[in-house]
């Protein structure tokens, strides 16, 4: 099954106004073949982060009703929405802003300061970087030479 560009740029538009409606960011999204249906999967959150699972299950319903009254994709879809959950990788500013405050870990396409591994607490995210604080010293990242990026999860 193959879904044509036009189609999933109208649901996506449609879901992405959904999402908005809620106060919510869509994060991600994707519709992708599952035996002979559809799924639509949206990954959403709040700028701040903490989406709850009420509001997933709220959102659920909604883009369903809508997706099903349009008659888009026929009979044969389904709808999951979903948080980023924790361990999500960051790329954009959105991203770090979210997890402001927080131990994060920063792997480097090139090297910075003779390192191209960081772990420590964010500080701000600026003008397209981050603002790191490693033990007592501070790194200045440019998010375009971060390779990967991920919250340190507290154990």
């Amino acid at each position: 099954m193959v879904l044509d560009r036009n189609l999933f740029k109208e649901i996506e538009g449609k879901v992405r106004i959904l999402v908005r409606n809620n106060n919510l960011d869509l994060v991600d999204f994707k519709i992708f073949p599952r035996g002979r249906s559809w799924v639509i999967r949206s990954i959403v959150d709040h700028e701040s982060g903490g989406v709850t699972v009420d509001e997933c299950s709220i959102l659920n319903k909604v883009i369903f009703s809508v997706i099903e009254d349009s008659n888009m994709l026929g009979d044969n879809f389904v709808v999951e929405v979903n948080s980023p959950g924790l361990d999500r990788p960051l790329k954009s500013s959105k991203d770090f802003m979210r997890v402001k405050g927080k131990r994060i870990m920063v792997w480097l396409k090139e090297s910075l300061r003779g390192k191209t591994y960081f772990e420590g607490k964010l500080l701000n995210v600026r003008d397209g970087s981050i603002i790191l604080e490693v033990k007592n010293d501070i790194f200045e990242i440019p998010l375009n030479i971060i390779n990967k990026s991920l919250q340190k999860i507290a154990q």
